[in-house]
C-alpha cells in the first residue's frame, strides 16, 4: 500500500541516521547479542520477527527471545511516538497489532498504544502534514478491531462500529488528499532547493494522488533521496525500475526508459554512493558483469550490503556445504556487525553455530 510506504519513508531514513550516529560509540558484539539497539525501534522488531519465523535460518524460531526483543522495541516505539517521531509511530503499529505475540495484557497494551497514535496522528494531520494523515488512516483498521473486542462491555454494537469505521476511513481519505495535493508544491520547491530528504516524499506524494510525473523524474527523486540515507526511497527506486520488467511491458519507451535509469544507477554506484551500488546488485540482469555491485557498497562501509552479502554465502553453504563459502559468510556478516548492524550479529551468532 503506498501510504503505508510513504510514511515509512521517515522510518527508514531515522534508522540509517541512528546507525550512522551508533558508530561512533563502536558497539560491542556481544553487547547486543541477546538483544538489540534501544535506539533503533525498527531493527529491534525487524529482529523479533526473524525469531519468531520458521524460514530466518540461520536464526532459530525461538518465540520466548522473539517476545524480549519485541517488547523492547514495543517501549522504545511508544516512547519515540508519544514525542513525535512518526517512524516509531509505525512501528508501535507493527509491534502491537501485529503477528508477534506479546506477554500479558496485550488488550490493554493495544489500547494504550492507539490513544498514543491517534494523539500524534490526528494533531499531524490537521497541522497539515500528510505523512501524519497517511498514518491516521493505518490505525483506523486496528482501531475497528479493539472497539469491536470491548463492544460486550461499551454495550456498542457490532454494525454501529463498522458504520462509524466507514465514515471515519472515507474523511480520513479526502483529508489526506487535500493535505497531499496542498503539500506538493512547497515540497518541490524543497526538493528542487537540494532538500534529498523530501524528494522521496514527494515522489510518494505524487504517486498517491495520481499525479502523472514521468516514470524517470520519480526514480531520479527516490535515487536522491537514496543517496541521502534513506533505505525505503532505496527500495522504491528499485522497485519502480524493476515493474515494467515484473508486468513484462513491451512498451519499446518505457523499456529505453528504464534502461537510462538503470545506467544512471550504475554510474551513481561507480562514483562511490554506497546505497546505490546495492540498488544496482538487484536491477542489472544477471550476469557475470552484475555481479560485485553489492560487496562493493560493502567495501564502502554500507553495512546492509555486508550483510546481503554474508547471508548470500551462507545459503550457499547450506547448499554446498562448501567451508570457502562459510568463511565468506563470516567475513560479512563480521563486517556488518563492526558497522553496528545488529541484526547481523545475530545472524552471526547462529550462523558460527551451524
Amino acid at each position: 500500500m503506498l501510504l503505508g510506504r510513504s510514511v515509512k519513508f521517515i522510518l527508514f531514513g531515522l534508522n540509517f541516521v541512528c546507525v550512522i550516529a551508533a558508530a561512533s560509540a563502536a558497539l560491542a558484539q556481544d553487547e547486543y547479542k541477546n538483544g538489540c539497539d534501544p535506539l533503533n525501534a525498527y531493527q529491534c522488531y525487524e529482529i523479533a520477527e526473524a525469531y519468531a519465523s520458521h524460514s530466518s535460518d540461520p536464526i532459530p524460531f525461538d518465540l520466548t527471545r522473539s517476545a524480549a526483543l519485541a517488547d523492547m522495541a514495543r517501549k522504545a516505539a511508544d516512547e519515540g511516538c508519544r514525542e513525535g517521531r512518526t517512524g516509531d509511530c509505525i512501528v508501535l503499529i507493527d509491534v502491537t497489532f501485529g503477528t508477534i505475540i506479546l506477554p500479558a495484557a496485550q488488550i490493554e497494551r493495544q489500547a494504550e498504544a492507539l490513544k498514543t497514535l491517534e494523539a500524534t496522528a490526528g494533531f499531524g494531520c490537521i497541522a497539515g502534514s500528510p505523512i501524519e494523515c497517511g498514518l491516521y488512516q493505518q490505525i483506523l483498521p486496528n482501531k475497528l478491531s479493539i472497539e469491536l473486542a470491548a463492544s460486550h462491555r461499551t454495550g456498542r454494537t457490532p454494525a454501529s462500529i463498522i458504520e462509524d469505521f466507514k465514515t471515519n476511513t472515507d474523511l480520513a481519505q479526502r483529508m489526506y488528499r487535500m493535505v497531499a495535493l496542498q503539500a506538493i508544491p512547497g515540497s518541490r520547491r524543497q526538493c528542487e532547493n537540494g532538500d534529498a530528504r523530501v524528494c522521496g516524499q514527494l515522489a510518494d506524494l505524487l504517486r498517491s494522488t495520481g499525479d502523472s510525473a514521468p516514470f524517470s523524474e520519480l526514480i531520479d527523486m527516490y535515487l536522491k533521496a537514496c543517496i541521502a540515507g534513506f533505505q525505503s526511497d532505496c527500495d522504491s527506486a528499485e522497485s519502480l525500475i524493476l515493474s515494467p520488467r515484473r508486468s513484462a511491458s513491451d512498451d519499446q519507451e518505457v523499456v529505453a526508459s528504464v534502461q537510462e535509469q538503470i545506467a544512471e544507477v550504475v554510474s551513481l554506484c561507480s562514483r562511490g554512493h554506497a546505497p546505490v551500488c546495492l540498488i544496482a546488485e538487484h536491477v542489472v540482469e544477471p550476469s557475470t558483469s552484475s555481479r560485485g555491485y553489492r560487496e562493493k557498497a560493502c567495501d564502502l562501509g554500507y553495512a546492509l550490503a555486508c550483510r546481503e552479502s554474508g547471508a548470500k554465502h551462507f545459503r550457499r553453504y547450506r547448499k554446498t556445504s562448501s567451508t570457502d563459502e562459510m568463511d565468506q559468510a563470516i567475513h560479512y556478516l563480521t563486517r556488518a556487525c563492526k558497522l553496528d548492524d545488529i541484526y547481523a550479529c545475530h545472524i552471526l551468532e547462529h550462523a558460527r553455530e551451524s
